[in-house]
């Protein structure tokens, strides 16, 4: 009789969740498309593409890709503002032309091509990890709406001089490794310098450091190309933090032959650059 009455309890209870689930499971199913990002797969008869809330992210072209490449600001009617990850790598392209819609470029997306200058059209707010690795680029323009520069994002170009973008904070590890750089400008916004962003580059003609950085990774500007000297490095705010081979300049790598400071800024001169401080001379008058 007990064990009858148990039975006939549970049986009661799985019944009674399974109408409690059968009556939640579609307004379940309706919460979490409401909130999930709705992407579709298609293609127009020449580009493939992902709908995704009502854009397209392009994903590559169908059959070829032309070594000159305008990528076009709608496809099938619908908004083009994004370019998918490997969309295009090593796609054999030559030039690029990106529309005015574009908003994100996602990692690797044009790897390993042949690209040798490339503008980056004002509404792109971001530029995703090795984006334009191992491509030929000379020249480089980027707006001021880029705040972070993604991992590895220029690594293995051939750019000879930049200035970047007003509004950037962050210059992530391996930006800039492997490319021909002898100048550089950095805005006051940037607060943050990652590991090697600039290795393998140079010979440098002079290295500013703006007034708002506070940190400077491993490597940042080591394997000066062409040279074993700096000419000069000029700090305009408070000494960051930074590991002793941030600068190369053991001697293993390359020195700074000069290194000057405002005064008045905090934390200088401080304890060495490097654990070969013989090489550096911190000037008794510091730059004003």
């Amino acid at each position: 009789m007990y064990a009858f009455t148990s039975v006939l309890e549970i049986s009661c209870m799985i019944l009674s969740n399974k109408l409690l689930y059968s009556s939640y499971y579609p307004a379940l199913v309706l919460f979490i498309s409401f909130f999930s990002p709705t992407i579709q797969a298609l293609d127009d008869g020449f580009w493939t593409y992902d709908l995704v809330d009502g854009y397209a992210e392009v994903t590559g072209r169908i059959n070829s890709c032309p070594h000159e490449m305008v990528v076009p600001e709608e496809i099938a009617g619908y908004s083009v503002k994004s370019i998918g990850t490997y969309a295009f790598e090593s796609a054999g392209i030559n030039t690029l032309t990106l529309p005015d819609t574009l908003t994100h470029i996602k990692a690797k997306a044009f790897a390993s091509n042949a690209i040798s200058s490339i503008t980056i059209p004002d509404s792109v707010v971001s530029i995703g990890p090795y984006a334009f690795y191992m491509n030929e680029l000379t020249s480089l323009v980027l707006p001021d709406s880029i705040t972070k520069l993604s991992l590895g994002a220029f690594v293995g170009n051939q750019i000879t001089s930049l200035t970047l973008p007003k509004g950037l904070t962050e210059i992530e590890g391996e930006v800039f490794e492997g490319n021909k750089l002898t100048s550089v400008t950095i805005p006051e916004t940037v607060t943050k310098i990652g590991a090697s962003a600039f290795r393998s580059n140079g010979p440098w003609e002079r290295i500013v450091i703006p007034k708002n950085v506070t940190s400077i990774g491993g490597n940042a500007f080591t394997y000066n190309g062409g040279g074993l000297e700096v000419p000069s490095i000029h700090f305009f705010g408070d000494r960051p933090e930074m590991p002793v081979d941030a600068f190369g300049t053991d001697s293993y790598q390359y020195y700074l032959k000069r290194v000057t400071y405002c005064e008045g800024r905090a934390g200088w001169p401080g304890s060495a650059i490097s654990v070969s401080y013989t090489h550096l001379t911190l000037p008794t008058t510091p730059y004003v």
